[in-house]
Order: C-alpha cells, then structure tokens, then sequence
C-alpha cells in the first residue's frame, strides 16, 4: 500500500469523523434547547402565580 493511498484512507477517515461529531453535536444542541424551552415554560407559571 502506498503512502497516497495511506494519506487518501487517514483523510476519508477524518471526514466521516468530523460528520459524526457533527450529528453528535446537533442532536446534543437540539436536547440542550427542548431541555431550556421546558425550564421556560415550567417556570412561567411560578412567575405568574407570584403576581
């Protein structure tokens, strides 16, 4: 095997990598703002209760 095709398979490894972090990140980011919208909505009615 030769060191082009070494270096071909070490780059099409690093991008499959970087798309899965990608996904990773977005689905994380996704729970991260249901997650701050329900602490929202949960907390508006404690705000309107002290009124």
């Amino acid at each position: 095997m030769g060191p082009g095709i070494q270096l071909f398979i070490n780059v099409c490894g690093l991008l499959i990598g970087l798309v899965v972090l990608q996904v990773f990140l977005k689905m994380w980011d996704k729970k991260a703002k249901a997650k701050e919208a329900a602490d929202a909505q949960a907390a508006k009615p404690v705000a309107k209760k002290k009124k």
